[in-house]
């Protein structure tokens, strides 16, 4: 959806783009260079009525709600495999299987991007790009099997790959991560990754917290998870494992160099992709064909569960 809520976009896997307004009368369609791999970043809203997507070949558009070509992005010599625009509206990144990133710069004089910089962290094709909240950072993942933060200088600032140390187990295999996204708090990575080359279609998630040590998130024995998201207000996260949804804090918690630990459970949910509202004080799931809020005062569920936490010898 569009950040004004006028308009939602979607890609079927005949890779055709249709653009709707909120009341589903359809403003665009238009082929786009459908990526089987990262079906999640094939376009993106870019405000103001316009769209960056991927086109046919080693190319990616600026398009307006219309459909017209405002600017063509082709200064790659692979295929165009993710995009993404920045929160503060002056970047577009445009990620390809030439191992490199593409950051275009808004002129505002002239009202067009121009290539900023290249990005060249990877060694293989690049599946996913991502732009941090302050947009001077960008997440991707490759078929070199790394999860890389780059500045947009191309200067490597964290790589994940391989391996973290968990705390039930001796480690723990990132697999082979193809989408990677910077998580609204700002404080956290969630990855999906698959623990086979060639199997997207069993894929799970993994999240980080990104601090002084790099914290695998970890909710008991669970450490790869079928859904995972953090709270906008950085204090908790929600995630799935099959049908079940759980909420815990980020502040009750036991935490090693390595991993973060967490067994305190603060509500059971039913459904499937949890995602908190804007505010972070309510939860909403998809169960079946329905979409299902939890009206919850978290804050009050924390705080009992914390002073649980502090006099359970209490209790025994």
């Amino acid at each position: 959806m569009s950040d004004d809520g006028e308009n939602i976009g979607a890609v079927n896997t005949d890779s055709l783009l249709t653009v709707w307004d909120i009341k589903g009368n359809i403003r665009l369609t238009r082929k786009t260079g459908f990526n089987s791999v990262n079906r999640n970043q094939i376009f993106r809203f870019t405000g103001n009525n316009t769209l960056i997507v991927i086109s046919d070949g080693n190319s990616a558009d600026l398009i307006d709600i219309n459909g017209n070509v405002i600017q063509s992005f082709e200064h790659h010599t692979g295929r165009v495999n993710a995009v993404d625009y920045s929160d503060d509206g002056k970047f577009i990144a445009t990620a390809s299987s030439d191992k490199t990133i593409n950051v275009w710069y808004l002129n505002s004089d002239l009202n067009h991007f121009d290539l900023y910089n290249v990005i060249t962290t990877h060694t293989d094709s690049i599946w996913s790009v991502d732009f941090a909240g302050n947009s001077r950072y960008l997440l991707s993942t490759s078929a070199d099997r790394r999860v890389v933060v780059t500045s947009i200088n191309n200067k490597e600032a964290i790589s994940f790959r391989d391996n973290f140390q968990g705390a039930y187990s001796d480690e723990i295999s990132l697999g082979y991560p193809f989408y990677a996204e910077f998580d609204v708090s700002g404080t956290g990575i969630v990855v999906r990754s698959s623990e086979l080359k060639n199997k997207r279609d069993e894929d799970n998630w993994i999240a980080i917290y990104v601090d002084i040590y790099y914290n695998l998130a970890q909710a008991g024995e669970i450490n790869r998870f079928d859904y995972i998201r953090f709270s906008p207000d950085k204090n908790y996260l929600a995630y799935a494992f099959g049908d079940d949804i759980s909420l815990i804090s980020r502040v009750i918690f036991r935490h090693t160099e390595y991993s973060l630990f967490n067994n305190y459970r603060l509500l059971q949910m039913s459904g499937q992709k949890p995602f908190f509202s804007s505010d972070g004080k309510y939860i909403y799931t998809i169960c079946g064909r329905n979409l299902e809020s939890w009206f919850i005062d978290i804050e009050t569920i924390s705080q009992i569960a914390l002073d649980y936490y502090k006099n359970w010898y209490k209790y025994f």
